[in-house]
């Protein structure tokens, strides 16, 4: 298989990898017995979500490498819907669970997470955000790698960087999440260079995601304490999400030889398209039930959180429509400064 063919199928990642988080996140206790025991690791979705920016990074910037366009781009596919969707979620903690101005401000310019002061929406948007700004530099260690080796090298040494953090619960979910970013942009060179993936390898990289995977949940539910300070949690989707993704790609083909299985295709592409809004509203969605369960003694049982999924996809198109009429507002804004 050729490594090219992973770029093709990336929306069917985030839409299997938005499952996984909303899952992760929604207390629907649905009857699945032992499967119940990967709910507690489905927040690992976002590594796949990673992998997959890093790739898109490396491919913006070996096509253009102006970094004003680059930026620009990341800008607006970032920052519209954001800001859309946290003015909401602003009013709705300072109607119903105040904070102050000093953290609703950061919490719209993205940072507030990496303020360490508390009060913050989610790491994500401020960890996308500080990857982004490393990726020029992350660019030029992926080009350094004329062999698989010196990049497996290099990966480790991003790795041994954050270790730097250990212990600092507020920047290790961060800096934690470094390595698969930067592995997403090691695959980007690999496809970029058409590279050929061969079975064994393949088999190695789904070995890996299993052993991952396994002690992902020997972490989560024997070493809870130090799968937050130490990032324990977090550091073996270094080795779930590569494996995982060629996995998803291989089921992605299958799924394409028959009928039922491309509307399947079709329908999981589609939740991978709306991946950031998804990601955004559920989690806004979340805080605004789990306030409404604790203040109002709102009923929390799988009906709510059913209800709560047809919620999210009906929000989700209107933060699109919402963040693209902002965005138009933007880029008029700026080339009127521009000209």
């Amino acid at each position: 298989m050729k490594l090219k063919e992973l770029s093709k199928y990336r929306n069917f990642w985030l839409g299997c990898a938005m499952i996984a988080i909303v899952w992760y996140h929604f207390k629907l206790d649905l009857p699945i017995g032992p499967l119940r025991r990967f709910k507690d690791i489905g927040y690992g979705g976002v590594d796949i979500c990673l992998l997959a920016s890093g790739i898109g990074c490396y491919f913006s910037l070996k096509n253009d490498g102006n970094l004003a366009h680059f930026f620009k781009k990341r800008f607006f596919r970032l920052m519209p819907t954001y800001w859309v969707f946290i003015l909401c979620w602003i009013a709705f903690r300072l109607i119903c669970d105040p904070i102050p101005l000093w953290a609703a401000l950061g919490n719209f310019l993205g940072i507030q997470y990496l303020s360490t002061m508390g009060m913050q929406f989610n790491w994500y948007i401020s960890g996308i955000i500080v990857f982004y700004l490393l990726s020029p530099l992350l660019i030029k260690l992926v080009d350094m790698g004329k062999s698989l080796w010196l990049q497996l090298a290099l990966t480790a040494l991003v790795f041994l960087a954050t270790r730097l953090f250990w212990g600092n619960d507020t920047y290790i979910i961060i800096a934690s999440r470094l390595p698969v970013f930067y592995l997403g942009m090691v695959f980007g060179r690999l496809c970029m260079e058409d590279r050929e993936i061969k079975a064994l390898n393949i088999g190695l990289l789904a070995a890996l995601s299993v052993a991952g995977l396994l002690m992902a949940l020997i972490i989560v539910s024997r070493f809870e304490a130090l799968a937050w300070s130490m990032g324990l949690g977090w550091y073996p989707f270094l080795l779930v999400a590569p494996g995982a993704c060629i996995i998803l790609t291989l089921l992605a083909r299958l799924l394409e030889r028959v009928n039922v299985g491309r509307a399947v295709l079709r329908a999981v592409n589609k939740l991978g398209d709306y991946s950031f809004e998804l990601y955004l509203v559920h989690l806004g969605l979340f805080d605004v039930i789990m306030y409404a369960i604790n203040q109002h003694d709102f009923p929390g049982g799988n009906l709510t959180w059913i209800a709560a999924l047809f919620v999210t996809a009906a929000l989700c198109f209107l933060l699109r429509r919402g963040a693209r009429k902002l965005e138009k507002v933007l880029r008029r804004s700026t080339a009127k400064i521009n000209a």
